[in-house]
C-alpha cells in the first residue's frame, strides 16, 4: 500500500529565488522521486451515466458483486462434485508437494478477491463517511471542524446516525473476510500415527511361538515381524532414522524397528525390549532419537535439555537402548495422504459478508442525493458558492491553528504571513503519523521474533534451506504445536490475525498518504490556475471517481496490500493435521487444527514491509512549497480560503488560483479566485474581514 507514492509523473516546476516564483514543490528532488498528482485529460467520466463517486460506487458494486458470484459459484462446484464430511470437502488428496503448489495459486486468487471487495469497501466506506455541508457547517459553529477528502472517524460523529450504521456494517462485515477467508480452503497435513520397537538382530527370523511377544500392540509387533521378514521395510543408518523421524508429525513413514548391533545374552519377548507409540501431546513425541526417552523435558519434575536432530545426530554413534547400540532401523515407508479441504461453514460466512457488503452498496447508490464532500474541490466549490461566517477573517489560518484547543473560530484574530515549507508529514496529526509508523514497525518487529524462532526450531543457516522449505507448505516440522488454539474455527482466527492488522495497516496509511496528496493538491492552487476536481462538474470543473488517491496510487496500493495479504497467508495459516493409525485410517480422536507457518513467506514480508515503511518514513521528510497555508484536509482551513471578493461571481465553474486579492497596506486578504491574484506579502497581516463583510 505505501509504494503507490511511486507511480505517476507531476506537472514540471519552475526555477527562481522568491517562494512563489520558485515553486518549491519539493526540495532535494522529492517531487521527481514521488510525484503527487495525475494529469487532467479531457474528462471523459462527464460522459458517464454515473459521474463521480456513484460511478465509483457502481464500480465497487460490480466487482463485489463479482466476488460473490465467485464465491457462491465455487462452493456449488465443491458441495456437488466432491464428498462433504462434517462440513469440510477434500478436493485433492495425494503428495504434500502437489498441495502445496495446489494451495500457492488458491490463496493467491484468494487473496486477489479480498483485496478488491475489501478496497471497494473502504471506497464506499469513505463515501459514507464524508460530511454534507449541512453538517459541516454545524461543527463550525460549534468550533470543530470535520475532515475532507480522507477516510474519518472524526466525522462520524457528525454525519446522520443512518449513514454511521451503514458505515458500522460495511466495518463489521469486514471481519470475517480478514480473519476466515483465507482459511476457507486449506491444507490437511497426513500424520502417522507408528510404534518405535527396539529389536534384537534375533527378531528377523524365525521365532518359536513360545517365546513370541505378548505385550502391549503385539498385533502390530507381529505385522512389523512378518514385513521385516517379507522384506517390505526399508533399511535406514542411524542418521537417516533420525532425520526421518525428527518431527511431531511424520507423512512418509509409519512404525519403525530399532535393531541393535549385537544380540543381549537376554532372549525374552520374541526378542522384543521396548515398545512405545507415538503421541502427539508430548512436547516432544520424537524425542526417543535422542535415546532418553523423555517425551516432556520441560516439566520442573523432569528436567533435561531439550532433544534436537542436531543433538541426536551428534550422537549418532552412541545411539541405543541402553548398552545396546543400534545398527540400523528398519522403516514402515507410506505414501503421503496431504489434501486440499474447504470448510463450508467458512465459505458461508464469507458469502454472508460478501453479500452484506454488496446490499449497502446498492443502498449507498441509490438512496444518498444530499451532495457530500468527497473531496477538496467539492468543498471549495461549496464554500465558493455559499461562504461560512464563522470562518471569515481567517484566510492565513493553517491546519495547526486550528488544531489548538478551545480556539474560537468566530475571533480568530489576523496573522502576518511568512511563507514556510512544512514537512509532507505536518499535514496529518502527529497522533495519525505515530500510529501508523510505530503500529507497522511494531508488527515488523514481532514478525522477525518468530522468524528467528521459526530458524531456531528449523534449524535454519542458509538461504537455500529457508527457500527449499516452500511459501505456505504444510509439513510437520512447520507447525506450531506451543499454542492450543482449539477447533477449527478458533484456529482459524488466530492463523489470520496478521491480516486483520494488515487491513488496518492499510486503512492508517490510506488516511496517511491521502492527507499528503490532500495536501499537495491544495498548495498546487498557489502556482497552477486549474478548475477544480469534483464529482457532479459544472461550468469548467473536472468530474471524478477517485476521491483523494488517484487511480495511479490507488491501484499500486491495491498491488501491493494484497501480495502482502497473500504473503501473510503463506506465512502463518490454517493446518488441520489428519492422523492416520497403524492401517492407515482416519483417528478422529487425536486429528487436530494447528496453525502452520512458513519462514520464506514470513522472511518476505518483512522485507517488503520494512522498505514500504522506509519509504513511508522518509517521504514524510519531503517538502510542500512555501506558497499557501498548511491544510491537512482541515473543513475550517479549507472554509477560510474560500471568502472571494463580491466582484468575484461563479468562481467556482472557472479555473482558480490562490493568492492576495487586494493591493493596500492596511489588512489584506487572500482566497481562491477566478480573478488576477497576487503573491502574498511576507510580513504583512491578513484576514478579510472587511472583504467578507462587505
Amino acid at each position: 500500500m505505501l509504494f503507490q507514492i511511486m507511480v505517476t509523473t507531476n506537472k514540471s516546476t519552475q526555477g527562481s529565488s522568491s517562494p512563489r516564483k520558485a515553486k518549491e514543490h519539493l526540495s532535494d528532488g522529492c517531487r521527481q522521486r514521488f510525484p503527487t498528482s495525475e494529469p487532467h485529460p479531457s474528462n471523459p467520466e462527464v460522459l458517464s451515466p454515473f459521474p463521480g463517486w456513484k460511478g465509483g460506487v457502481v464500480l465497487c458494486t460490480l466487482a463485489a458483486v463479482a466476488v460473490c458470484i465467485v464465491n457462491i459459484v465455487s462452493t456449488v462446484w465443491a458441495v456437488a462434485t466432491h464428498h462433504a464430511n462434517g462440513g469440510f470437502t477434500s478436493l485433492y488428496t495425494g503428495s504434500c508437494a502437489t498441495t502445496a503448489k495446489m494451495s500457492f495459486w488458491i490463496h493467491l486468487v484468494i487473496n486477489i478477491l479480498s483485496t478488491t471487495l475489501l478496497s471497494a469497501s473502504n471506497y464506499t466506506m469513505q463515501v459514507i463517511s464524508s460530511p454534507t455541508r449541512q453538517e459541516v457547517d454545524s461543527a463550525h459553529r460549534r468550533s470543530k471542524w470535520l475532515d475532507i477528502g480522507i477516510p474519518s472517524f472524526r466525522n462520524l460523529l457528525w454525519i446522520k446516525k443512518i449513514r454511521v450504521f451503514l458505515w458500522a456494517i460495511l466495518a463489521v462485515s469486514s471481519i470475517p473476510l480478514h480473519l476466515l477467508y483465507n482459511s476457507a480452503i486449506f491444507q490437511s497435513l497426513s500424520a502417522n500415527d507408528y510404534d518405535y520397537i527396539v529389536v534384537q538382530p534375533n527378531f528377523l527370523g524365525p521365532i518359536p511361538a513360545a517365546d513370541r511377544y505378548t505385550g502391549r500392540d503385539s498385533t502390530q509387533v507381529e505385522a512389523l515381524h512378518e514385513a521385516a521378514i517379507n522384506g517390505t521395510l526399508a533399511k535406514y543408518d542411524p542418521k537417516a532414522c533420525m532425520t526421518a523421524y525428527a518431527s511431531n508429525y511424520v507423512s512418509k513413514v509409519r512404525s519403525v524397528l530399532l535393531v541393535t548391533e549385537n544380540p543381549s545374552s537376554y532372549f525374552g519377548n520374541g526378542g522384543v525390549l521396548w515398545v512405545r507409540t507415538w503421541d502427539p501431546h508430548y512436547q516432544i513425541p520424537y524425542s526417543w532419537i535422542c535415546g532418553d526417552f523423555n517425551p516432556n523435558p520441560y516439566v520442573s519434575s523432569a528436567p533435561s535439555a531439550p532433544c534436537t536432530l542436531q543433538t541426536a545426530l551428534n550422537n549418532a554413534d552412541t545411539w541405543g537402548y541402553g548398552s545396546n547400540l543400534y545398527a540400523y532401523c528398519l522403516v514402515e515407508v507410506v505414501p503421503e495422504q496431504c489434501s486440499i479441504e474447504f470448510s463450508l461453514v467458512i465459505m458461508l460466512i464469507v458469502i454472508a459478508a460478501n453479500t452484506t457488503k454488496v446490499v449497502v452498496m446498492v443502498i449507498v447508490f441509490l438512496k444518498f442525493r444530499a451532495p457530500t464532500l468527497v473531496t477538496l474541490g467539492y468543498a471549495v466549490a461549496s464554500f465558493l458558492n455559499d461562504p461560512d461566517p464563522t470562518t471569515a477573517g481567517m484566510c492565513m489560518s493553517t491546519k495547526k491553528d486550528v488544531f489548538k484547543a478551545g480556539q474560537d473560530l468566530s475571533t480568530y484574530p489576523a496573522k502576518p504571513w511568512f511563507p514556510k515549507r512544512h514537512f509532507w508529514f505536518n499535514a496529518v496529526s502527529i497522533k495519525r503519523w505515530l500510529t501508523c509508523n510505530i503500529l507497522c514497525l511494531s508488527a515488523i518487529g514481532i514478525s522477525i521474533w518468530y522468524l528467528l524462532e521459526g530458524f531456531w526450531q528449523l534449524d535454519i543457516k542458509s538461504l537455500p534451506i529457508l527457500y527449499s522449505l516452500g511459501f505456505g507448505t504444510v509439513n510437520s516440522l512447520s507447525v506450531i504445536t506451543s499454542i492450543n488454539t482449539g477447533g477449527l474455527i478458533s484456529t482459524a482466527l488466530f492463523a489470520n490475525i496478521p491480516q486483520a492488522i494488515l487491513s488496518f495497516l492499510y486503512v492508517l496509511y490510506n488516511g496517511l498518504f491521502s492527507c499528503y496528496l490532500g495536501a499537495h493538491e491544495w498548495s498546487d492552487f498557489a502556482y497552477h490556475r486549474k478548475p477544480l476536481r469534483v464529482t457532479d462538474p459544472k461550468g469548467e470543473q473536472l468530474s471524478t471517481r477517485y476521491l483523494q488517491l488517484p487511480y495511479q496510487y490507488a491501484l499500486p496500493l491495491m498491488a501491493l496490500s494484497g501480495t502482502l495479504h497473500w504473503l501473510m497467508s503463506q506465512s502463518l495459516f490454517l493446518a488441520f493435521v489428519t492422523v492416520r493409525d497403524a492401517d492407515g485410517n482416519i483417528d478422529s480422536n487425536t486429528s487436530l487444527s494447528k496453525v502452520g507457518y512458513s519462514c520464506i513467506a514470513i522472511f518476505c514480508s518483512i522485507i517488503i514491509a520494512g522498505f514500504a515503511l522506509l519509504v513511508a518514513f522518509l517521504i514524510g521528510f519531503c517538502r510542500y512549497p512555501a506558497g499557501m497555508p498548511l491544510v491537512g484536509n482541515c473543513s475550517a482551513v479549507i472554509s477560510a480560503a474560500c471568502h472571494a471578493v463580491p466582484q468575484d461571481t461563479n468562481a467556482s465553474l472557472k479555473p482558480l488560483k490562490w493568492g492576495a486579492v487586494d493591493g493596500g497596506t492596511g489588512v489584506g486578504h487572500c482566497c481562491f479566485s477566478s480573478l488576477e491574484v497576487r503573491e502574498p506579502v511576507e510580513g504583512r497581516l491578513y484576514a478579510g474581514l472587511n472583504l467578507t463583510e462587505g
